[in-house]
């Protein structure tokens, strides 16, 4: 499976990973315990089995005139799947 994910601030992957520790603390379920280097606070805007030919490229020329974006994290959600327990996430005016 490939994705496109935007990754956090550093100021916003220490809150959430502040949140993973309280989460596995209390005994619940939390990416806390995945110490593998790919384990980070991401926001996942796609994913597919496979990218046609070219679109890293295109990706990179769409993404590179807004990024960074400023987002404010909202409610949590249970979901059902891989994923159980996730952020809304809030794009914020610049």
């Amino acid at each position: 499976m490939r994705t496109v994910e935007l990754l956090c601030s550093p100021g916003l992957e220490v809150a959430v990973r502040a949140v993973w520790g309280r989460l596995a603390a209390a005994g619940l379920p939390s990416l806390d315990r995945n110490v593998h280097p790919t384990n980070r606070p991401h926001l996942t805007l796609a994913a597919v089995d496979e990218f046609p030919p070219g679109v890293e490229h295109r990706l990179a020329e769409m993404f590179d005139a807004t990024l960074p974006v400023p987002v404010t994290l909202d409610r949590v959600v249970v979901l059902d799947g891989s994923a159980p327990l996730v952020w809304l996430v809030n794009p914020t005016r610049r």
